[in-house]
C-alpha cells in the first residue's frame, strides 16, 4: 500500500477520501520531538508554562472586601452597598477552603478578602452604633 492512496470508499458522498499510512517505521509522520514544535521567525517555539488554576471566590472575597471596608469609611457608599462584609466573610473562608484544594491559589486574595471583610464588619457596625 502506497504511502498516501485515494480510498475507493466515499461515504456515500461521491468526494474521495484519502487514506494516510501511519506505519512509524516508514512514515515521514513520525519525527523527533525536538523538531515538532512550530518554527517562527525567531527559531522554535519555546513550550508554554502551565497556567496555575484561578480561585474565583477569593477574588471575589477581596472585591468585596474592599468594597465594604469603604462602604464602611464613606457614608455616601454604605447607603448605595448595603452591607456587603458578611458576604464577603463567606466568600473569603469558601476561598480559602478551595485554596486549599487548588493547592494555594488565592490564598492570598481570600485573606486579605477576610481581613477587609472583618474590618468592614466592625466599622459598619460602629458606625450603626453612634448613630
Amino acid at each position: 500500500m502506497g504511502l498516501c492512496e485515494i480510498s475507493s470508499l466515499n461515504y456515500g458522498v461521491g468526494i474521495p477520501t484519502v487514506e494516510v499510512d501511519r506505519d512509524e517505521r516508514t512514515s515521514p509522520m513520525t519525527t523527533s520531538s525536538a523538531s515538532t514544535a512550530p518554527l517562527d521567525r525567531h527559531g522554535p517555539a519555546q513550550p508554554q508554562p502551565a497556567k496555575r488554576p484561578l480561585n474565583g471566590l477569593a477574588v471575589l472575597a477581596l472585591t468585596y472586601g474592599v468594597v465594604a471596608l469603604a462602604a464602611g469609611l464613606l457614608p455616601a457608599v454604605r447607603e448605595i452597598t448595603g452591607s456587603l462584609a458578611v458576604p464577603a466573610i463567606a466568600l473569603a473562608a469558601t476561598g480559602l477552603a478551595n485554596a486549599r484544594r487548588l493547592d494555594g491559589a488565592g490564598t492570598k486574595q481570600a485573606a486579605i478578602g477576610l481581613a477587609t471583610g472583618i474590618a468592614a464588619l466592625a466599622l459598619s457596625l460602629a458606625a450603626h452604633l453612634t448613630a
